[in-house]
Order: C-alpha cells, then structure tokens, then sequence
C-alpha cells in the first residue's frame, strides 16, 4: 500500500514540498478499515455527552435557554477556526511521524485534561444550591475547550483516514466509521440514562463525583482506548519540504485565508456544490443533537410531574433528564442499526457511467442548475442530452429508484425528506399534544437521517478527493491559472497552465495531499450553519420572554417552533441533494464498498 516512492525526489524539482515513505497498517486489507476508523467511538463517545447534557448543565448552573444558545455557539465557533487551521499546518506538518498523528495525540490529551475539569465543575455545581460565578466559568470554558480538541482530532483524523486508504475503500472506512461513531453514541447515550452515580457508589465516596462527572471519566478513558490503534497501527509517509524561504514558513493570517480561497476555487463543482448540501442540512442538525434531550425531558415533566411552583430558573428533574437521555438513546440505536444494514442496500451509482472516457465526474463546466450551460461545445453530446432529460423527468426518476436499489447520494436524499416531515409535523401541536411515546418515537427515528449524514457525504468527498489524481496542485509556489478539467485518471492528457505539474506516477495525489485543507472548508459548510442556527435558537427562546410573562413564556414549546422553523431548511438540502444527483450520481466513483 505504497503511498509515494522513496526514491523518487530526483524526478521532482528540489523546492517542490513531496510525501517521502510507504504507508503501512498493520493487518490485512479487511483490518485496515477498522483500524482508522475506530478512533470515531471514542470522540462520539464525547459528543454525545456533550449533545444530551450540555444544555441540562447550563440550565442547572442557572443560564437561561437565550443565553445558553449563545455558549453553545462554542462548538461551532471553534470548528470553524481550529479544523481549517489544523487542517492547513497538518498538511505542512514534517515530523517524523508523520502529518496527522501529533495533532491527533495533541488534542486528545487535552481532551482528556478538558474532561476531567468539567467533572470538577459539575461536582461543585451539584453540591453548591446557587452555583457560584467561578465555577460557572469554569464549567462554560471546560466545554468549549473540549469542543474545540474534539474538532481539533476530527480533523487530524479525516484527514489520515484520506491520506492512508485508497479511494475504492473510502466507502468502506467511512461505513465503518459511521458504525464506530454511533456505537459510541449509543454507549455515550447508554450510560447517560444508567444511574451511575448510584451503580459505581465508589466513585461518589472517593471521588465525590456526580452523573455528569462519572460520564466525563468515562469519556476520557473510551477517547483513549480507541485512539491507540492509530498510534500503534498505522506508520504515516513524512512530508518533504526543501528549500523553503521564510515567507513561506512563517505563514501570516493574510496567506493562510488567501490560500484556504485558492484552493476552494480550484475545487471541482461536485465538491463545491456538496457542500452547499451539507449548509443547509447542518442548519438543521444543530438545534436537533442539542435541544432534543430537553424537548423530551421537558415534555416527560410537563406530561408526567407536578410542574414546580418556583421564582429561579425553570428547573428540569433528574428523572426528566434520564428521560431525555433515554430518547437519544433510542435515536442512536436506530443511526446503530442503519449503518449497519443500510451499506448492504445500496446499490452502485456507476450505472449509468458514459463511455465517453469522463470517468468519474462530470465536467466543470458542467452547472448546479436546471438550464442548460451557455457554452457547451467542450461538453460530450451524449451527457449534455441526458442530463436535462432526466432533470425535467422528474417523477419517472423516482419510479427508476423503486426499480432499484438506491445509491448513497439518493439515500441521502430520502434521508433529509424524512427529517423534514418528522420535524416540521410531529412538532406541531396540531399533529403532537404534547405525547411522550410520540416524542420517543420521533428523536428515535431520526437516528436513519442522522446515519446517513455521517456517511454519505464523507464518503463521497473522500471517493472523489482520492481519484482526483489527474491534477497535481503544487503546495507552494504560483498556483493561479490550473485548468480544472475532468478529473479522472483514464482520460486523455489534459491542458495544465503554469503553476500545476504533470508528476510521475508515484507522485499523483491531486487532492488528495491537500486533504486536511479541503476537510477544512467542508468543516466550514457544516460550522457556519451551525453558528447561524445557534443565533436563531436565542432569538427563538429570547421572544416569548418578551411576548409573555414569565410563566407563560416557560410553558410555551418554543423548542418545538425552533424545530419547525430548521425542518424548511432540510427541505432546501433535499433539493439540492436531488440535483447533485441528476448531475454526479452517474460519475460519484466507488463509493459504495461495504
């Protein structure tokens, strides 16, 4: 599994950055799927204590839901900075080894130390009546710290997970990691509804910890464990760099956006437009994993306890809680389940793959609309036909995808109208009086749309990131003026401008080697959402305090409104998901490995 040749520097230029050794992973080619991606229990693990509890933590610290939507801006906000910054130095990174590794131990690490201090808060927390201003902090900063580690490994680990499995295995690895990452969230959510403090007393004897506390060890020791493998398994290829000036070392905040834009420019429109995808759904899941274990805790007490009579924060029981984490539990164990089943039901999206050499994608001149291009004498007569036609056919398309088992990008689609309906209806009050069972059953069955979120587009991008080895794009020096033509490893030569290099063949990795950036920008299409629907959920909690008295206001569902209102942006996903399919779906590669 020979990743670049050692002996090839004498064919390259002296000054141009290049991956020097030979990937390995210990194990046959079956184990090496698993040994990526496992990694992905542990940091779900994490985000699943975070999902369920991190709003019960800032309501029991006394935030109101206004002001704990703004803490929870935390997490997005920190993606949107640390993964593209750990992206772009990891790329660069020359340690021995490897690019992705320090990163990785670096953040978990601090993971760690980030869990233990938020077990220390929550301690402090519970036994203090009216928590103080200091422990507040403390418990705020201790969750933005691990949000911030958390992205810091998930980039480091996207990226190795490109960087050392072959392109007609990324469907695989992505598969597996999606099973590890709600294997963890179910354990995460497993635990959280087990009374731990009551089952493992020694721990609240010796170390006096509460639930939150005993779930953060827990967390801390599952990150570890999963996390080795990397370590211990994988040896990673040593980026080159020779001849550097110091311009091009000490990178200033200026060149380092200057270059995240040159290379989103240079991104082909399947990858583009993917992430225009994962925009609006991201603007959807955000208020989903935070606010859900809420909504049902605060339906269970509403339906089930004696509303408390009280002048403080609205306060939510520690059964109303269990409850809650009971709910996404049961939305874990289905996103379980459909990892699982779901990669044996999907069927190869190269059946309708042209012969006319393309390859894998669709022309970059091709466009991300309806109409047809303005200029198309570059563009095959046989996909410039075919693509309109079944645009407008709508409806015969969905009686094609009955006849067939559908691919990923198409279950993806099916995904998203599910979360549209379940959310915009099943959160009415017209549909929902308020049904604990009901709420059950729709966190519950969110768990298939959520499955398919952690899989498809990872998949896809990986696929289409390692066959982009057509082109390489220099990691230094003058980068304007490539030509973004077909990319795809059969075709013909393609007209490359100044700036770009036909490379031996031990060298073509196109994308590929710039893989942290490029999950770098796709963390931006999912974070930049995130902050957006963060800012709308403390407009939607902050509004009825004005509209209404207080009691009013607190009886109100406005996490229900809040979900409505998200649901209309799956629904622009779902349109734009079926339009990427009427244009990639045919040329979307080998994705779908099991």
């Amino acid at each position: 599994m020979a990743d670049v040749d050692p002996a090839a520097g004498d064919a390259f230029t002296g000054t141009e950055p290049h991956l020097k050794g030979e990937v390995k992973i210990l194990g046959s080619r079956f184990w090496h799927s698993l040994i990526v991606s496992f990694g992905h229990f542990g940091g779900h693990f994490v985000w699943s204590i975070l999902n369920a509890r991190t709003a019960l933590f800032l309501y029991r610290l006394g935030v109101s839901k206004s002001v704990s939507s703004f803490v929870m801006m935390g997490g997005p906000a920190s993606g949107l900075i640390v993964q593209p910054c750990v992206g772009v130095i990891s790329d660069g990174c020359t340690s021995r080894w490897g690019r992705r590794r320090p990163f990785l131990f670096a953040g978990m690490v601090c993971c760690v130390a980030a869990l233990c201090i938020l077990a220390i808060a929550s301690t402090y927390a519970k036994e203090e009546n009216s928590p103080s201003l200091l422990v507040t902090l403390i418990g705020i900063l201790a969750l933005i710290f691990i949000d911030i580690t958390i992205n810091a490994m998930s980039a480091a680990h996207r990226a190795i997970t490109l960087d050392v499995i072959p392109a007609n295995d990324q469907g695989t690895v992505n598969a597996w990691a999606t099973r590890f990452g709600n294997f963890g969230s179910v354990c995460g959510y497993l635990f959280g509804e087990i009374d731990l403090a009551r089952r493992l007393p020694f721990l609240v004897k010796n170390l006096g910890l509460d639930q939150l506390g005993v779930l953060c060890l827990f967390g801390a020791f599952f990150l570890i464990l999963s996390h080795i493998s990397l370590f211990v398994c994988i040896s990673e290829s040593v980026l080159i760099q020779s001849q550097l000036d110091e311009r091009q070392r000490n990178v200033t905040l200026v060149a380092f956006l200057k270059h995240l834009y040159k290379v989103a420019k240079r991104l082909p429109d399947s990858i583009r437009h993917l992430f225009v995808i994962q925009f609006f759904s991201w603007f959807a899941w955000f208020p989903m994993l935070y606010y859900s274990a809420p909504w049902v805790a605060e339906i269970y007490q509403a339906a089930m306890e004696a509303p408390e009579k009280q002048h403080g924060p609205y306060q939510i029981s520690d059964k109303a809680r269990n409850k809650g984490s009971f709910a996404m539990f049961l939305y874990a164990c289905t996103a379980m389940a459909c990892s699982i089943i779901l990669p044996w039901l999907i069927s190869d999206s190269r059946r309708h793959l042209q012969k006319d050499g393309l390859g894998d994608y669709a022309p970059a001149s091709t466009v991300f609309a309806l109409q047809d291009p303005p200029d198309t004498a570059s563009e095959p007569q046989e996909l410039h036909q075919d693509t309109p036609e079944r645009t407008r056919r709508f409806l015969p398309r969905l009686f094609t995808i009955c006849l067939h088992m559908p691919t990923i990008p198409e279950m993806w689609f099916a995904s998203q109208i599910l979360f549209f309906a379940c959310f915009l209806l099943f959160t009415c009050p017209i549909f929902n009086a308020h049904s604990v069972v009901g709420a059950f059953m729709l966190i519950g069955v969110l768990g298939f749309s959520w499955a398919m979120t952690l899989w498809a587009p990872f998949a896809l991008l990986g696929a289409m990131l390692n066959e982009s080895g057509r082109v390489h794009i220099p990691l230094s020096g003058t980068t304007e003026n490539i030509s973004m033509a077909p990319l795809d490893c059969n075709a013909e030569p393609v007209s490359i401008e100044a700036g770009a290099h036909i490379v031996p063949p031990a060298r073509k990795k196109g994308l590929s080697i710039q893989a942290g950036t490029i999950m770098g920008l796709h963390n931006w299409s999912i974070v930049f959402p995130q902050l957006a629907a963060s800012l709308l959920s403390s407009l939607v909690f902050w509004l009825p305090t004005r509209i209404w008295d207080k009691a009013t206001a607190q009886a109100y569902d406005s996490t229900g409104l809040l979900f409505r209102l998200v649901s209309l942006s799956t629904l622009l996903a779902a349109y734009c998901t079926w339009l990427w399919i009427q244009r990639y779906d045919a040329h979307s590669g080998s994705t779908m490995q099991r």
